[in-house]
């Protein structure tokens, strides 16, 4: 894949992101009605999109890099557990903050 490509591919996934991001926001009443307004149903529409482009990119990946299952597999768990783990170390430490502000 072209580095021009890749890169316009990973803009368009972290804007999807950002506007699920947004939407949760708005949904749950945390963002201003002012920037609610402007998102109202982007966060689906961001949903699909950012999964559509994975897909893209994960197929390239799966063609170009890993010729064996075995391969795909510790690639996919590497890059997945490289954000699981500090995911839920936010989390846990940020609802354990919540719960000592709100309890």
């Amino acid at each position: 894949m072209r580095k021009d490509v890749s890169l316009w591919l990973d803009g368009m996934r972290a804007t999807a992101s950002f506007l699920v991001f947004v939407a949760h926001l708005s949904v749950f009443g945390v963002a201003a009605p002012e920037l609610a307004r402007f998102v109202p149903e982007l966060g689906h529409d961001s949903v699909i999109l950012f999964f559509v482009l994975s897909g893209f990119v994960i197929a390239f990946t799966t063609e170009s890099r890993h010729a064996s299952l075995s391969e795909y597999l510790v690639a996919r768990g590497a890059r997945r557990w490289s954000v699981a783990v500090p995911a839920r170390a936010l989390s846990y430490g940020l609802a354990a903050r919540g719960r000592g502000l709100a309890p």
